[in-house]
């Protein structure tokens, strides 16, 4: 997860990205940006 600052909402904004790794590649499934950041922060040490 990587946050960023949206200039256009004017808001932090979460990166989500979804991978799928085999021995030869990374091959994106699912890219999406949120602004409920903490909801995906529950139960992470910081």
């Amino acid at each position: 997860m990587r946050r960023y600052f949206d200039a256009f909402l004017q808001e932090e904004m979460l990166l989500r990205v979804v991978i799928e790794e085999t021995e030869s590649e990374l091959a994106v499934i699912t890219l999406y940006k949120t602004s409920q950041i903490s909801r995906y922060l529950r139960g992470l040490q910081p």
